[in-house]
């Protein structure tokens, strides 16, 4: 199993925190474009995407979800 962040070295956990901060902005950005593509409130379709992203969270687990990158490899 997958170790939890409070098992990471003061170096790893400082890259995992940029890289999660950076994946944030990036994934907001990619939101407001969306919202600005079909004209919708650009709060209403963050606070959207968040609100179904953690009810989806609340019911589902991701240890076995496989990502586009791994089914290449």
């Amino acid at each position: 199993m997958s170790r939890t962040i409070d098992r990471l070295n003061e170096q790893e956990f400082d890259a995992y925190a940029d890289d999660m901060a950076q994946m944030a902005s990036d994934l907001v950005e990619k939101i407001v474009v969306l919202a600005d593509k079909y004209d919708v409130d650009r709060d209403f379709t963050v606070k959207s995407f968040a609100r179904n992203l953690s009810l989806t969270v609340q019911g589902s687990t991701f240890q076995q979800y496989k990502c586009k990158e791994e089914d290449d490899g």
